[in-house]
């Protein structure tokens, strides 16, 4: 499951991704960027429609882990699987609560989702190191400790491509190409069909130092950067 990411591009760069996918984002007072590890339970930049206008979206940062409304046992629920969303609390109520997330690459551990043990992690980008976006859905609830509204987010995951089930986990977040990120956030019912592996063709993956895995450790360029893989 994918519980850390990356932008490594600075807020600048991020507006150009918008542009690309016809989206016109309303005026924020925060840096988007540059990160190289983006952990969950941390405030993230992500973006939804602003409710106001066709395209028109609100970017802020969001807890990643979404926060169901109401009483809800303390669950972890940075991921959803997208086979689940019309069928499984909460999300079959958020369908229409859509968010993309930009980002330019993700971590996974080299193992299948959900099996216990300690292994090396890999980072996987596109090929040519564009930014992209994930799939998300997002909810909006109290926060017991300030008193006041807060946003939360989950990333949709699928069903791995061949490239991050060849280096042995079976799962991977929904990636969107900018062409698809309009419709992903507008469309009327849930656009099923963008749930799909990202092609393996299109991506590249690597081990990278397990230095990433520690929260603790102060975030840094050489995340990202491969490190020599042993048997």
């Amino acid at each position: 499951m994918c519980y850390a990411d990356s932008n490594r591009r600075a807020t600048a760069e991020i507006a150009r991704l918008f542009r690309e996918a016809s989206l016109y984002t309303l005026p924020y007072d925060f840096d988007v960027g540059p990160l190289y590890r983006r952990s969950i339970k941390q405030m993230i930049p992500i973006a939804r429609p602003s409710g106001d206008a066709d395209g028109e979206v609100q970017l802020e940062r969001a807890l990643w882990d979404l926060q169901p409304s109401g009483k809800a046992k303390p669950f972890l629920r940075a991921n959803a699987r997208s086979d689940a969303l019309r069928t499984k609390w909460p999300w079959k109520l958020l369908l229409r609560n859509r968010c993309v997330v930009p980002a330019d690459g993700f971590y996974e551990p080299e193992k299948p989702a959900m099996t216990k043990g300690t292994v090396p992690w890999s980072y996987y980008q596109l090929k040519d190191g564009s930014p992209f976006f994930f799939a998300g859905l997002f909810n909006e609830t109290l926060d017991p400790e300030s008193g006041e509204m807060m946003t939360s987010y989950t990333i949709i995951t699928t069903d791995a491509n061949d490239l991050i089930a060849g280096r042995k986990h079976n799962r991977m977040p929904v990636l969107l190409r900018p062409a698809d990120a309009h419709e992903w956030l507008f469309a009327d019912d849930l656009p099923e069909h963008l749930l799909q592996p990202y092609p393996a063709n299109e991506m590249t993956g690597y081990r990278v130092t397990d230095r990433v895995k520690n929260r603790r450790e102060p975030d840094g360029a050489d995340f990202v950067e491969p490190v020599l893989e042993q048997a």
